[in-house]
């Protein structure tokens, strides 16, 4: 069986709104994951809170902001110079890095199978 109804509001100039509802079986709203999201959140802003509340951690943190944004203009610099070149030598840094990602992977794969035989 399904729910349905309609009730009114008023916006204040004598007109009236109908709004209509439908409440389908099997819905709970109540039962939407959304508390899980809710904790996730407010412990990232309670651990934000913790942080920044040092001195020395906002001043770290503004350093680096300023650094990145150096390094944001500089880039920005070289690719509009060559933006062929630069696209060539950002490849290779990433080529590296993925490349150093693997080897670590491998490294760590086989650290686990070493100890899983163990036991």
């Amino acid at each position: 069986m399904v729910d349905s109804g309609m009730f009114f509001s008023h916006t204040g100039k004598s007109k009236k709104i109908v709004h209509r509802f439908v409440i389908k079986p099997g819905v709970n709203m109540a039962k939407k994951n959304t508390g899980l999201l809710a904790l996730l959140v407010g412990a990232a802003a309670g651990a934000a809170a913790v942080f920044f509340s040092k001195k020395e951690n906002r001043e770290m943190v503004k350093r680096e902001a300023v650094k990145a944004g150096k390094k944001a203009k500089q880039m920005g610099s070289e690719f509009k110079k060559n933006p062929k070149k630069f696209i060539k030598k950002e490849a290779a840094v990433v080529k590296k890095a993925v490349v150093k990602g693997e080897k670590v992977a491998v490294k760590a794969i086989k650290t686990v199978k070493g100890k899983l035989k163990k036991k």
